[in-house]
């Protein structure tokens, strides 16, 4: 399983400090992924929210156990946020050797999508929905593997997408792109994977 936190929004609650919060998500998902006896990844999220000032908080928290963290989320707000005012964070957690996933595509159009990629060096893309409407935006994700975190249902309560069949899944697979089904927040959408698949 592969879990995404935001050190931030799980501290600003109970006023704790996003380096703690950081510290007890790694121990606790450490100890439950042992009892269970299955394997859990852990992505940080900066969320675009906060701004670029407080995302660099939320980054140093996870750079500090960077070891730890498989890699680093942009999520938020897309629309009013744009990738380019977090440039400089995605280079210090490529520099910390973390693997990159932006949201993008789904409240944003196309060039949101190329700017994950072509400015924070994106492998791979929460969402996505946007590029369908790029042939060459999806020929650049072809080209370069770049993987497309689809969620299903998500984007029909948001109304990303009007239903599941207008989805655009099946032309993301139909062009050989890399899909991978999500729950996005199970606890928001009221499902799980299995339920996704």
């Amino acid at each position: 399983v592969e879990l995404r936190f935001s050190p931030l929004f799980m501290a600003e609650v109970h006023n704790l400090k996003p380096e703690a919060v950081v510290e007890a998500v790694i121990d606790g998902v450490r100890a439950g992924a042992e009892e269970i006896g299955i394997q859990a990844n852990l992505l940080g999220i900066l969320s675009r929210t906060y701004g670029a000032e407080n995302a660099q908080k939320e980054l140093d928290a996870i750079l500090a156990y960077a070891d730890q963290i498989a890699g680093l989320d942009l999520a938020g707000d897309e629309a009013n946020y744009p990738v380019e005012l977090f440039e400089s964070h995605f280079d210090q957690a490529r520099d910390a050797g973390l693997n990159i996933t932006v949201h993008a595509g789904e409240s944003a159009g196309p060039e949101s999508v190329r700017k994950a990629v072509q400015i924070l060096g994106a492998k791979r893309i929460g969402h996505g929905i946007a590029a369908v409407n790029d042939p060459a935006l999806m020929d650049l994700l072809f080209k370069y593997q770049i993987g497309i975190e689809a969620n299903l249902t998500s984007n029909v309560q948001t109304s990303s997408v009007t239903d599941y069949a207008s989805h655009p899944v099946k032309k993301f697979l139909q062009n050989g792109l890399l899909v991978s089904l999500h729950s996005d927040d199970p606890a928001i959408s009221g499902i799980d994977l299995p339920y996704e698949y």
